[in-house]
């Protein structure tokens, strides 16, 4: 199987502010329902809810330790194909934060590599739903169609798994919702492009954080 390009960015995730009127707890619940829902496999999966549930978790930080400590040694392992200890550094990583492509990615891999079709085939599930749920939230091609992303590196491994590599940002604040344009090349062809994102969320998150 080749493998994707995955040197996105572990080390900064962006959140929604808590939603007024519920405990942490309740917050906490909510995301853990989600993923019930979709370990279960059940029709009632809801991989944007999860998403969401998850921007809301006291977890969610701009700049994750655990995803600091998680994150290189998930891409050894990979690289070097140690597989059990790839599959072991993603389920660390997925303990924190089940929303990481990157972890659900590595999972896939190792788990099939290893001939464990089971959890490979459930992983590239979970993936597949992560992915939908970002291409159902637009097309990237102006502000009105923006993709919606909740981490630059959720943003980063999405644009990886295309071949898509990030040339530069231009962040820019309209009618209270922030963009960030990125331009692109294909890894293969060079060629340069633009794609929008929405990061409202992320940008929210840090005004949130940065009030006394």
């Amino acid at each position: 199987m080749p493998y994707l390009f995955l040197f996105a960015v572990f080390f900064i995730s962006c959140a929604l502010s808590p939603i007024t009127g519920y405990s942490a707890e309740q917050r906490q619940l909510s995301y853990l329902q989600h993923i019930e829902l979709i370990k279960s496999q059940s029709p009632d999966a809801d991989f944007l809810g999860l998403r969401m549930a998850y921007t809301n978790t006291d977890e969610y930080t701009p700049i994750s330790e655990t995803a600091d400590q998680y994150g290189p040694l998930l891409f050894k392992a990979l690289g070097t194909k140690n597989y059990s200890e790839c599959i072991r550094q993603a389920d660390n990583l997925l303990a924190f934060d089940y929303t990481s492509l990157n972890a659900h990615y590595s999972a896939w891999v190792c788990n099939e590599d290893s001939g464990n079709q089971v959890p490979a085939e459930y992983h590239r599930y979970v993936l597949k739903g992560l992915i939908d749920s970002i291409r159902n939230s637009g097309n990237g091609q102006s502000k009105e169609t923006a993709y919606v992303m909740i981490s630059n590196a959720e943003t980063v491994a999405f644009l990886g798994f295309q071949g898509l590599e990030i040339v530069e940002h231009l962040v820019i604040e309209t009618d209270g919702k922030s963009f960030d344009t990125v331009q692109v090349k294909n890894q293969e062809t060079g060629e340069l492009s633009e794609v929008t994102f929405d990061i409202t969320q992320q940008a929210n998150w840090a005004a949130t954080d940065s009030k006394p």
